[in-house]
């Protein structure tokens, strides 16, 4: 028998290297067994899974608790919006119980209710608008939690603007569709606006005067506006041929509360549906004398207002003068004070204005909007005091304000006392 070296046996498998070639079984199983427990799930640590399956149980936990917390921020919002216009609606209320009670419903006093019932509404149908109440998600590796989702009441400064829209008192003037308005300052320019015509609020009808609340940035010094009319989807028009496919608006006053300035834009004009928008300039009597504006130093005026001393001389309404001088006007200002009651009988109140120098007062243009229990206002007279050179004016009037007297005019312009 043929002798085997020891040296050229394998040192695995015992086997001659000559006459088999050596595998390596045993790494091959290892090798295999190993894949095979890799295919288990829960081959790899236990507490690795168990750490994921507690971050998510933590994380599920955080949103659940700001989701609550926004819950119970969006209850607390509504509650006070509902107090709000709940108390606004009040002294309507009030009004109407004693109207009924004095049996005095006449005309002038339901169609201005009627107003102030549709501002509330208006109101009512914004109580949550979406740019005042916010759902902030937060996505990026690093999460506030109590930033996640939450609602709020937006704290910006925002301005309140109020738009007064008469649309004219011709046939077939008004519109059953949406009415839409941008406003342009030299500071900053507003978003579209939507006056809105629903089933139950109609608005920009005949000979109608609607008021609306535009909440946006400080605009600066109004310029000019961009007026549109647009078809309401849930009401098409069959054919942009029916009267309803165009709106006549005869103007447009913007207010704004920080300043107390009054913008009046005369329209006068067919607005048609679809449109991209028509442009309505302000114009100011005081831009034709820009060359002299440059030598005109802003100063105080004093206005003080006497109430007439006879019965039922007060007014409730809202007082509003325009001043005129040889070199411009003042433009409308409306002469208010918070938390005063204000041209009581026999009462004298100074108010202050700062504008340009007017030169020599020549005329003082006043009125009231005719709105409140009492509106009618015996006036007496108006001084106005030059606060740099200490120069008196006085505006005597003697007259009534008001519809139920008088000449039933609401207005008076009132010229200097001749000092001859």
């Amino acid at each position: 028998m043929e002798e085997v070296d020891e040296l050229n046996l394998c040192s695995i498998c015992n086997k001659v290297l000559a006459s088999r070639f050596c595998i390596g079984l045993r790494s091959h199983d290892e090798i295999l067994d190993q894949i095979k427990k890799l295919e288990k799930p829960n081959y790899l640590s236990l507490d690795l899974f168990a750490q994921i399956e507690r971050w998510k149980k933590t994380t599920i936990s955080k949103v659940e608790k700001a989701a609550e917390k926004a819950h119970h921020e969006l209850t607390e919002l509504i509650g006070k919006k509902q107090i709000s216009i709940a108390k606004e609606f009040e002294p309507i209320t009030k009004e109407i119980r004693f109207l009924r009670e004095q049996g005095n419903f006449v005309e002038t006093n339901v169609d201005r209710l009627k107003q102030k019932i549709n501002q509330v509404k208006q109101k009512l149908e914004q109580l949550l608008p979406k740019d005042t109440n916010k759902a902030i998600i937060v996505d990026n590796n690093y999460i506030n939690w109590n930033q996640l989702i939450y609602i709020r009441e937006e704290r910006e400064n925002l301005i309140p603007y109020e738009i007064e829209v008469t649309t004219s008192d011709e046939q077939n003037s008004g519109t059953t569709q949406y009415g839409w308005i941008i406003i342009e300052g030299t500071e900053n320019r507003s978003e579209k606006f939507y006056m809105r015509n629903t089933p139950r609020n109609n608005i920009l009808q005949d000979g109608q005067t609607n008021t609306f609340t535009f909440n946006c940035r400080p605009l600066g010094e109004l310029r000019r506006i961009i007026l549109g009319h647009e078809e309401r989807r849930e009401y098409s028009l069959r054919t942009y041929k029916e009267r309803e496919a165009k709106w006549h608006v005869s103007h447009i006053t913007i207010t704004d509360p920080s300043t107390s300035t009054i913008y009046k834009f005369p329209i006068k004009r067919w607005i048609h549906i679809n449109n991209k928008g028509d442009v309505f300039n302000y114009t100011d009597e005081q831009e034709n004398a820009v060359e002299q504006e440059y030598i005109r130093q802003a100063i105080k005026y004093k206005i003080i207002v006497h109430t007439g001393d006879v019965f039922s001389a007060s007014t409730d309404a809202n007082v509003s003068i325009i001043l005129y001088g040889t070199l411009g006007h003042t433009g409308i200002r409306r002469l208010k004070k918070k938390d005063q009651k204000l041209f009581r009988r026999g009462q004298i109140d100074e108010f202050i204005i700062t504008c340009l120098d007017l030169g020599q007062l020549n005329k003082l243009h006043i009125e009231h909007d005719d709105t409140s229990f009492t509106p009618d206002w015996f006036l007496a007279k108006v001084e106005v005091v030059n606060m740099e050179t200490n120069e008196t004016v006085v505006f005597p009037c003697n007259r009534w304000l008001g519809k139920k007297h008088d000449d039933h005019q609401i207005h008076r312009d009132l010229v200097p006392m001749d000092d001859s």
